[in-house]
């Protein structure tokens, strides 16, 4: 059996173990190669993309930004169109205290600039058909349970814009003429009242839009379908409900009675008047008692001179 150098065997087995002691540190302190990531997948081409509208949209909103930017839209927003929506409701509570404080102290915006802009905004076409929508339907509302109606149809003939002064007129000429007035008609006495466009106030309005001009003589009301529907109306009440109860007949006249009228002139009459007495006539100042119907008295004899 040969022998064994144990001092030459573990001199061999410490030189492996550094060798593999020195390969297992580098190998943990060489940095690992990266990971290549994978590309982020492209969206899919549509037909917005292809025509370029996505760049557009990018394009208008950045051009959007800069015109808010603006002192005179800035203007308009803060005097306009934040306080309608704060008056609908629908501004949040922040950009209400930031608008209410806008126009205060020196820095505000000048008063013909909020004044434009507000006359912008009460004439414009958004507004104005918000205020016809709300005339039709107060047309619909029965004016005699609710006479407020009348109240602001009549306010809204005062408006600037002529589409809403037409609608209040034909908001008040449907008053009672779709079945929905139900207090014109007494089933007791069967009489009809006078419709909501009959009332005497209505009257009376409708009547200062043809009538009323100004300091130069013109109509103050100038749309001419307008005049004509208040004229259809007023002549419309006219014959329903006249301005007045018509007048008693005259009293009867007293007939003249004919013995006096063929009487001659009294003395005191024109001189010549005794000629002109036809021939047999009773002397001026004498009355035959014979010719005065029964139960009238003669008057007394005149003496003579």
């Amino acid at each position: 059996m040969p022998r064994i150098r144990t001092p030459r065997v573990m001199a061999v087995l410490l030189v492996c173990g550094a060798l593999a002691a020195s390969v297992s540190r580098s190998t943990a302190q060489a940095p690992l190669p990266p990971v290549p990531v994978a590309a982020a997948a492209a969206p899919p081409t549509t037909l917005w993309t292809f025509l370029g509208f996505n760049q557009m949209g990018a394009c208008l909103g950045k051009t959007a930004g800069h015109i808010a930017q603006k002192p005179l839209v800035k203007t308009v927003c803060n005097s306009v169109v934040n306080p309608m929506l704060q008056t609908l409701g629908l501004l949040p509570p922040e950009a209400a205290a930031a608008a209410a404080g806008a126009g205060a102290g020196p820095g505000g915006p000048p008063p013909a600039v909020a004044l434009a802009g507000q006359i912008a905004a009460e004439n414009s076409p958004a507004n104005v058909q918000l205020k016809v929508k709300a005339i039709r339907y107060l047309a619909s509302v029965d004016c005699i349970c609710y006479p407020e109606v009348i109240d602001a149809l009549l306010a809204s003939l005062d408006d600037c814009a002529e589409p809403v002064r037409y609608e209040a007129l034909r908001a008040l000429q449907k008053g009672c003429t779709a079945g929905g007035c139900a207090a014109c008609y007494d089933p007791v006495s069967g009489v009809n009242s006078p419709p909501c466009s009959c009332q005497t106030r209505v009257i009376v309005r409708l009547s200062d839009l043809l009538l009323i001009r100004d300091a130069n003589g013109q109509l103050l009301e100038r749309s001419h379908r307008v005049r004509q529907l208040a004229q259809q109306m007023l002549e419309s009440c006219l014959r329903r409900r006249p301005i007045q109860q018509p007048g008693l007949p005259d009293p009867v006249q007293p007939r003249p009675d004919p013995v006096f009228d063929d009487l001659p002139l009294a003395p005191n009459g024109p001189p010549g008047a005794e000629s002109l007495a036809p021939p047999g006539a009773v002397p001026p100042g004498s009355f035959p008692p014979a010719d005065y119907p029964p139960g009238v008295l003669a008057p007394p004899p005149v003496p003579a001179p």
